[in-house]
């Protein structure tokens, strides 16, 4: 857990596109850093196939020497090489909750946020992107 700011490495930090592109550039710019980091976690799983393809093509090896991550869980997620690692979140769950709630907003219903949140609980889908660096 972080202490304060000073023990963050703002550098490891890329704002880029959420998209596949950002996640290429993001990338060649994560691969210039001395140490280079050994794990990297993507905003979402278009980035990180972007990802995933720039590091092959810098001959870097995943997850041998970085290990990638993603955020969704695309049907696509399991068949890129490597498969990538990546957080599901409950969509359906989601969408019957935010019903619930315009529903519970309309009729005047009182619902706490914890009650809501409580509810969703997103899952990790461990693939091959991910493990220990060499």
């Amino acid at each position: 857990m972080f202490n304060n700011d000073r023990d963050i490495n703002y550098t490891w930090l890329q704002a880029k596109d959420n998209s596949a592109e950002g996640g290429y550039q993001a990338m060649f710019e994560i691969s210039k850093m001395i140490p280079m980091p050994t794990a990297v976690m993507a905003s979402d799983d278009a980035m990180a196939t972007g990802i995933l393809k720039a590091a092959h093509d810098l001959g870097i090896n995943i997850p041998e020497d970085i290990s990638v991550t993603g955020f969704d869980d695309i049907d696509s997620a399991k068949f890129t090489f490597p498969s990538l690692t990546t957080v599901r979140q409950p969509i359906e769950k989601m969408s019957e909750l935010a019903l619930r709630l315009l529903q519970m907003q309309i009729e005047k219903d009182e619902i706490s946020e914890s009650e809501i949140f409580n509810q969703i609980s997103p899952e990790l889908a461990i693939r091959d992107s991910s493990g220990p660096c060499k």
